[in-house]
């Protein structure tokens, strides 16, 4: 795993204590899913049925917890694109029920939907960074008209738990504290409310990243260090950072104008490719 860049001496630094050299150095660690101030990844990592909806593995998550027959209401925290995904795909989640009380003398299965799924969203409708207000007020009414409520220019300030047993110190989510101090309570929370770029890497190394979070890059993806872009998710752009596909494709082209610049000559690049979790150094033909 990489731990260091040195962008000055042109030399990325692993746990294993390698060194490698590099001529142009591209940090592509994308980001994970953000959670809100009132929640740390600690707590939410330890507490039942707090979710984020970000990869397929959170998503395995969210389907074997809700699995189980006492978990009805789902609530999401977020009416972006990634929160409307999600709570579509909560609303549509069959959970298998065995049914005590039919089918004497052989297995019964019931498949019920979760019975109740909410949407907390902080503006006055949904998709409100893709949507003007009309367009978005009959997303609403379509979300609506689904069963599924939508508690609009709304804001939880809390999550409230319970012990999973007397004296236990595991902790099970039971609803949100709003900011009036009524509780929405729930079985289940999911936060769809955006990424959190991986910059840890950029910023251990002396790179400039942005106070939001990201590494800073401009027009042709540089970053501060020499000889380093960032591209993706992890990359902050005009204060920016992107989640999604389209703005990350754009990404693409110009960085592909990186090692094309000398059009005439046929070079032969050592592209670093940083990961937190492996390391592949590639040598790309370039014209």
């Amino acid at each position: 795993m990489v731990t260091s860049i040195v962008p000055e001496k042109h030399i990325v630094q692993t746990d294993q204590n390698r060194a490698f050299h590099y001529d142009k150095c591209i940090i592509a660690t994308g980001s994970r899913a953000d959670l809100p101030p009132y929640v740390s990844l600690e707590k939410a990592e330890k507490t039942r049925g707090v979710f984020v909806y970000r990869n397929i593995s959170d998503l395995d998550a969210i389907i074997s917890y809700a699995d189980k027959p006492e978990i009805q209401r789902a609530v999401v925290v977020g009416g972006g694109l990634l929160g409307l995904e999600a709570a579509k795909a909560v609303y549509d989640m069959p959970t298998c029920v065995f049914d005590s009380q039919h089918g004497f003398g052989e297995l019964t299965f019931l498949f019920i939907r979760i019975s109740h799924v909410s949407i907390i969203n902080r503006s006055s409708f949904p998709l409100s960074r893709q949507l003007d207000a009309e367009a978005g007020e009959m997303v609403l009414h379509k979300i609506q008209g689904m069963g599924v409520q939508v508690l609009t220019r709304c804001s939880p300030r809390r999550q409230v738990t319970r012990p999973l047993e007397h004296g236990s110190d595991v902790e099970v989510f039971v609803g949100l504290e709003l900011e009036d101090g009524s509780i929405h309570e729930a079985d289940l929370v999911i936060y769809a409310i955006g990424i959190r770029p991986r910059d840890d890497l950029a910023r251990d190394s002396g790179i400039r990243c942005s106070p939001k979070g990201g590494i800073v890059v401009g027009d042709d993806l540089k970053t501060s260090g020499e000889d380093v872009y960032a591209v993706g998710e992890c990359a902050s752009w005009k204060n920016n950072t992107y989640g999604l596909i389209g703005p990350g494709s754009k990404f693409l082209n110009p960085q592909s104008l990186i090692f094309s610049k000398n059009s005439h000559m046929k070079l032969k690049w050592r592209i670093s490719c940083l990961s937190t979790s492996r390391r592949r150094t590639l040598t790309l033909p370039v014209y």
